[in-house]
């Protein structure tokens, strides 16, 4: 019984887990999506050399949620001095020159 129980909840931890994804709609810096799930990594590459940014740095770096149940993104622009993170449910941005 005990067993069964410790399965079921570690099921539903796992499910929350998986769970986390980008909201579509949103930018996100790389360092961001990367926060949201170490899952992250391989997509930000894969954005990155598809759109022919394979030298930029994810962290300085904004990506858009297309969303899907797989948190799709697609790469928008290399923020040269730095991505800001704007908070939960507003779009980061690339820093302004100083």
């Amino acid at each position: 019984m005990k067993i069964t129980a410790v399965s079921v909840i570690l099921a539903a931890f796992a499910t929350n887990v998986a769970a986390r994804n980008c909201t579509p709609g949103l930018a996100y810096c790389g360092y961001t999506l990367n926060a949201i799930s170490n899952n992250y990594n391989d997509q930000i590459i894969q954005a990155l050399h598809s759109s022919g940014h394979g030298n930029s740095d994810p962290n300085k770096t904004l990506f858009y949620c297309r969303g899907t149940d797989a948190g799709l993104i697609d790469w928008v622009a290399d923020c040269p001095h730095g991505c800001h993170q704007n908070g939960v449910g507003v779009s980061d941005v690339c820093e302004a020159s100083p």
